[in-house]
């Protein structure tokens, strides 16, 4: 009898359109939840799997070229030591490595079966310590004797190759596997002699946009076979970054007169831009749905201040604060339940529409996925929830000092 005089109160100031409007809030609110928190997770799944992708930086620094400059000084458009390390002790860098170039001439020749056979062109190679390299280098090594000189190709060599040269060469188009099958002959000379060596492609590379060999190749030609270049310094950096965002990138290479790739430094600031991007649409989505729930409360709150004339009369009678609150924790926490059950399709066709969109550009293994989804949304419902109910309860406490 007792708890039907309570809920008879309570419910008095619930009308309809009060309800339903408070569940739609609520449905909004916890819609954008669950939309951006797929989105948040999804990202980070993905981040995880392609951390390269995501978390290193690269990119390429060089000087401006002066053609008179050079012809006076040969080292005019390399990096001293001291310019190494200056660039090395900025902030936003976190390591840097030097490409050492080969000073002497290579010439190549396609091996057999891959069309015409008097083909010959000059090669350039170059070296860069293993730590910057985004490919498998377990079998990219050499020393004096070997049977074959390894290389790394960019991968953009190959299509190059395949939808250009080849075509218009009578050539034969290859994927990366029968790339790696073929062996070049290799002609190196320098002012100290000459060498016949055959060379294989062991790797292809997203990062680095020259043709690369092990650092022990280079060297043993540059002092075997003597330089055709008078240069001694590198003339090509390339720098790991730690924040590609950071003011001071821009303000450091404009001060010192450097050159960065564009496209290197476009990709770097872009990728972390979604790294933020992900944290701020997951951001926003609880902004929007602790909104609801200050509606949530407020109505709630409203109810309860309209019925303080007879929630004063209900303690006198002998009412506890919380059997005069759990009625109006029942209502809150039905409708915010009914409201996420509600949300989830909603929420799991907006969800999916990002996924199919971002498949492409961001491929992940989406295993396991979808529970963690559910794991999370449930324990931000249940959390807030409890957060509502609590709330409730020091309301209707404050009224009876």
């Amino acid at each position: 009898m007792k708890s039907n005089l309570v809920h008879k109160v309570v419910g008095s100031q619930y009308p309809l359109w009060r309800t339903v409007l408070l569940i739609i809030v609520l449905i909004l609110g916890l819609g954008q939840t669950y939309v951006s928190t797929h989105f948040y997770l999804l990202y980070n799944k993905a981040n995880s799997q392609h951390h390269d992708v995501h978390h290193e930086y690269y990119i390429s620094v060089t000087k401006p070229i002066n053609t008179v400059a050079s012809m006076s000084n040969p080292n005019a458009n390399g990096f001293t030591n001291a310019e190494i390390k200056n660039i090395q002790n900025q902030d936003f860098v976190d390591r840097v490595g030097a490409f050492n170039p080969t000073l002497f001439r290579i010439v190549i020749e396609p091996p057999k079966g891959m069309g015409h056979q008097d083909f010959r062109t000059l090669l350039f190679l170059e070296s860069l310590p293993n730590a910057f390299l985004d490919v498998d280098t377990t079998n990219f090594k050499w020393k004096e004797g070997d049977k074959y000189v390894p290389a790394i190709i960019p991968r953009s060599y190959l299509d190059l190759y395949n939808f250009g040269f080849a075509q218009s060469q009578g050539m034969p188009q290859v994927t990366e596997g029968m790339i790696k099958l073929f062996v070049f002959n290799l002609e190196v000379k320098g002012p100290k002699g000459s060498h016949k060596l055959q060379g294989k492609v062991v790797g292809f590379s997203d990062r680095i946009n020259t043709l690369l060999t092990p650092e022990s190749f280079v060297n043993w030609g540059n002092e075997t076979l003597g330089s055709v270049s008078k240069s001694e310094l590198p003339e090509q950096l390339l720098l790991k970054l730690k924040n590609p965002l950071s003011s001071d990138i821009g303000s450091f290479f404009e001060e010192n007169q450097y050159e960065i790739s564009k496209s290197d430094g476009a990709k770097a600031a872009l990728t972390n831009l979604i790294n933020y991007s992900s944290f701020y649409v997951w951001l926003n989505g609880i902004i929007v749905c602790a909104l609801s729930i200050i509606i949530l409360l407020l109505v709630v709150y409203l109810s309860i201040a309209s019925s303080k004339t007879e929630i004063m009369q209900l303690f006198f009678l002998g009412y506890g604060v919380g059997k005069i609150a759990l009625p109006f924790q029942k209502i809150a926490a039905i409708k915010l339940l009914m409201a996420a059950f509600i949300s989830l399709p909603i929420g799991a066709v907006v969800a999916g529409m990002i996924v199919k969109n971002s498949a492409q550009l961001v491929p992940f293994n989406s295993a396991g996925f979808q529970l963690q989804l559910l794991l999370v949304f449930g324990a931000l419902v249940l959390l807030i929830c409890a957060l509502v109910v609590l709330l409730i309860k020091v309301r209707i406490k404050r009224l009876s000092v």
